[in-house]
């Protein structure tokens, strides 16, 4: 029980922060959002369903893969590396929100998107720590 309690909990704060940070990057940075060719309900509603897959993949790939002893390092690590590779499906599929394709807006979305799921790694794996840590001072 106590796993799960650490799991879950860090994968639906790995997917919370993932989701304001692009937010974050479109709502405010770019100011794109309002580009969006369908309701913004709908919008909201399949970024917090995307947002939760990825989480997901973070979570398990922070807590279970074992680069280092240190689980946000290895979320960090691999939630970039996700990012890199999450990036490379939208732009080889055509996703975007402004439709361009100048070679200094890829970069820069590119980073972003690692940055972004990367944070997203290193939160996943810095709470299952945290909440494995906080197991063994309360007990259920």
């Amino acid at each position: 029980m106590k796993w799960r309690k650490r799991y879950y909990g860090s994968w639906f704060i790995a997917s919370i922060v993932m989701f304001l940070l692009s937010f974050l990057w479109h709502g405010v940075f770019l100011n794109d959002i309002d580009k969006v060719t369908y309701p913004l309900w709908l919008y909201y509603g399949l970024a917090a369903f995307v947002y939760l897959c990825i989480g997901f993949i973070v979570t398990v790939l922070a807590t279970k893969v074992n680069l280092s002893s240190r689980k946000y390092a290895n979320g960090g690590f691999l939630g970039g590396v996700l990012g890199f590779f999450f990036y490379l499906v939208a732009f080889v599929l055509g996703i975007s929100f402004t439709g361009g394709n100048e070679l200094s807006h890829v970069a820069i979305d590119f980073m972003w998107q690692i940055i972004e799921t990367g944070m997203g790694g290193l939160v996943a794996g810095f709470m299952y720590e945290v909440y494995k840590d906080m197991s063994k001072i309360i007990v259920d």
